[in-house]
């Protein structure tokens, strides 16, 4: 992002859910720690909106922020996480797609508007940007 003081990289964590589609911004912020990752744990699994709130399962890769705390306060929610393997890229396609179509967005200043990411996760990739 280009703030007055320069860029300054942010981290996204987005949740995905696989049967709908639908993904949902869980945070943005520039250095994420372990106590904002339990307050995001604690917003998923909220009993009344909680985007995870009857969900089953977590699959998450092996990020150091996803600490014991994360996992137990998901557990709590009745959540089960799974840790992706070491070095499997192939396990994480709808998280790479929805990466990558973001950031070509973002990099492509001559897109509509009818074209952004989102089309993407409603349609199944069969929107005009989706690849």
């Amino acid at each position: 992002v280009l703030t007055p003081v320069g860029l300054i990289r942010y981290l996204v964590l987005f949740v995905i859910d696989l049967k709908t589609r639908r993904v949902k911004i869980a945070g943005i912020l520039p250095q994420p720690d372990g106590r904002w990752m339990r307050q995001v744990a604690r917003n998923l699994t909220d009993a009344f909106d909680g985007f995870l709130h009857h969900t089953r399962y977590l699959i998450h890769d092996r990020d150091p922020l996803f600490t014991a705390d994360f996992r137990m306060i998901l557990r709590d929610g009745g959540v089960r996480t799974v840790k992706l393997p070491a070095r499997s890229p192939d396990l994480k396609g709808y998280a790479s797609h929805c990466t990558s179509v973001v950031r070509f967005n973002a990099t492509s200043g001559k897109r509509r508007r009818s074209e952004s990411f989102r089309p993407c996760f409603l349609t199944g990739g069969s929107s005009p940007g989706c690849s």
